[in-house]
């Protein structure tokens, strides 16, 4: 809730939003998680039809889901996930990828969708696939605040951003550098 009101709303929202549980902390340590790609092999977005995919993201995600699957089944928990992307090449990716791995998750309630198609919907953890990356500095979607703002603002429990940081990072005209700044000024 901070992260948002901070980087979407001059401050003005005020929030006190859920501590995160002791099952998921094992898995999403804060409320808001950055799992960087900029170091892993083939880390860059790859164009597909006119869109635009990142399948390195994708395995990034369901490593992390089986993670936390394993935390849930443990704790004996159910969570709702909401896995977002601005692109449709990419949702493609993230739904075959759920296909093939649903059966392995059944401690999890996931949709994969686009920002757009989920705005007005919240679940316990939502995971933003940036999507984005290449030497060139084009954003696309990541330019738009108010999608940024639905992507970033579903998820009751936690958030948990996949992406290349460091791309981010070189972009001075993204609300996501503003994200990612406020997430490195406070750790907690």
């Amino acid at each position: 809730g901070k992260l948002i009101s901070t980087c979407f709303y001059d401050g003005k929202l005020e929030s006190s939003g859920p501590d995160i549980d002791k099952v998921l902390r094992r898995v999403l340590p804060r409320p808001v998680t950055w799992l960087t790609t900029s170091k892993l092999p083939n880390s860059r977005e790859q164009n597909a039809n006119s869109s635009f995919n990142n399948s390195c993201e994708v395995t990034v995600i369901f490593q992390w889901l089986k993670q936390l699957n394993q935390a849930a089944m443990e704790a004996q928990r159910n969570y709702k996930v909401a896995v977002l992307s601005g692109y449709a090449a990419q949702l493609k990716l993230l739904k075959r990828s759920l296909d093939a791995e649903q059966s392995g998750l059944e401690a999890l309630a996931i949709e994969c969708n686009t920002v757009d198609a989920f705005q007005g919907r919240e679940a316990d953890i939502v995971i933003y696939s940036v999507t984005r990356s290449n030497k060139d500095g084009k954003i696309g979607f990541l330019r738009d605040e108010a999608r940024l703002n639905v992507a970033l603002s579903r998820g009751r429990i936690g958030l948990l951003i996949v992406g290349d940081h460091q791309f981010c990072r070189s972009l001075s005209y993204s609300p996501l550098s503003d994200v990612l700044h406020y997430i490195e000024q406070h750790p907690e």
